[in-house]
């Protein structure tokens, strides 16, 4: 069974059928060339982080749509692994760069660097982990504003789009006037999942040397979204692009460690927390918010960036299969950070874990580091393993976990762990990694 068959066990893909409309309009010439940036040198001015450009659960509720919750995430930073990805470019319509030969080639040609995506919205209403409304928002970046320019002219060409997309073209006329060109276009479709029709639009416009993109599907109703809703959002979307690159940001999404490669499925990449402000999630419950509400509040903790993913592991049997998670925390001050770290095992005891263990013979990594072992048995059955690393690094948090059918070696995770510190010490780590071999195996 490959990665992809894992895969969509865990996230039913909302895109079956999609009919799209385009009509692209220039609003500007293009702006002069930005110079490219080394993706990793300690001291290096890194570009600005995509990550933080997202839309928020507020930016939605201040276009009207209130109680949303972000519901996933997804960075990709290599071309191979966008060609190989079934969810690449879920804010443009879903790209399958695979049906298109020469598209890697092209986009290359153009400086692509990586794109950053992230999916909020409100739940479904029959209590299921779904959206009712979904807004993806993504950006895109290359290397200079023509470069930009030229790939926005490329997957803009209804000849590629629809190579691109197996798509009817319906023609959507006078898109917003946002960025320096823009293309709108309708979706209409069926979800894989519930067999749900479903409506939608899907708004690209270029700012320089991004492409950014939102789109707005109703799951639930089948009616097509508003104009005015999606304008609001694109042009919020603008302004949180030209916020970030005006008056930085956290960068704790340019600093996060993640593995890659054709064996990992990434499927959560996202703050959780960011400039104080708690992110509410799509599926929490109010306890759950409150307790991350009190936990930030009582450590000082500023910023938290969470990235989850699924790992083919072992034989082609999903029970070999591993999961990764890392989370990356900020606090005001250094001893905040230490605070947090001591208290560590008293939050795992206060959890609702078996097997919990404290192992003297875990890696001593960072300032100071608390290591864990525990089990948990879901609501399948399954019970899972997992290692679990804290360490601190100055006012930096590191928490590490690798799950499976059974409970890994340490030496992997240290390996890993260190990768992690490499990035926190080099301000930064752009390029995913791939797994240890352990991990794999």
């Amino acid at each position: 069974m490959d990665i992809y068959r894992r895969y969509a066990r865990i996230v039913h893909l909302a895109f079956a059928v999609l009919l799209l409309a385009l009509a692209p309009r220039p609003f500007a010439d293009a702006a002069p060339s930005l110079p490219a940036t080394p993706l990793t040198l300690q001291g290096t001015l890194f570009p600005p982080e995509l990550p933080a450009m997202m839309l928020t659960p507020d930016d939605l509720a201040a276009a009207g749509l209130p109680d949303a919750g972000i519901g996933g995430g997804q960075t990709f930073t290599t071309l191979a692994d966008a060609v190989a990805s079934q969810t690449f470019a879920i804010s443009r319509g879903l790209f399958n760069l695979a049906r298109v030969p020469e598209s890697e080639q092209t986009l290359a040609d153009a400086g692509w660097q990586r794109v950053h995506e992230r999916r909020v919205g409100t739940r479904a209403s029959n209590g299921a982990n779904g959206f009712a409304i979904e807004v993806a928002s993504g950006v895109e970046r290359y290397s200079t504003s023509q470069g930009a320019a030229d790939a926005f002219a490329y997957t803009a060409d209804p000849a590629v789009a629809l190579r691109l997309v197996p798509i009817e073209n319906l023609d959507a006329d006078d898109p917003p006037a946002i960025g320096q060109e823009s293309a709108l276009w309708q979706l209409r479709g069926t979800t894989a999942d519930t067999g749900q029709d479903y409506e939608g639009w899907s708004l690209w416009f270029r700012t320089d040397d991004l492409i950014a993109s939102v789109a707005i599907m109703d799951y639930e109703h089948g009616e097509l979204p508003s104009r005015d809703l999606l304008e609001a959002l694109g042009r919020r979307l603008l302004e949180r692009i030209t916020t970030v690159r005006q008056h930085d940001s956290p960068g704790l999404g340019d600093q996060v460690l993640r593995l890659g490669g054709n064996n990992v499925v990434i499927s959560t990449d996202q703050y959780r927390i960011m400039d104080r402000e708690v992110l509410p999630q799509l599926n929490e419950s109010a306890d759950t918010r409150s307790t991350r509400t009190q936990i930030r509040d009582q450590y000082d903790e500023t910023d938290e960036y969470y990235v989850f993913a699924d790992i083919a592991a072992g034989s082609p049997d999903p029970g070999d299969d591993r999961t990764y998670s890392i989370g990356l925390m900020h606090f005001a001050q250094a001893h905040d950070a230490s605070d947090y770290v001591v208290g560590f095992p008293d939050r795992l005891r206060d959890s609702d874990f078996d097997d919990l263990a404290f192992p003297s013979s875990a890696p001593d990594v960072g300032d100071e580091s608390v290591a864990a072992t525990w089990s948990f048995t879901g609501s399948s059955g399954r019970t899972s393993r997992y290692v679990d690393l804290l360490f601190r690094v100055d006012r930096d948090v590191v928490r590490l976990r690798i799950s499976g059918a059974e409970l890994i070696d340490w030496s992997p995770v240290e390996e890993v762990a260190r990768q992690q510190i490499a990035c926190l010490e080099d301000g930064g780590c752009l390029n995913t990694v791939p797994p240890p071999s352990a991990i794999l195996a």
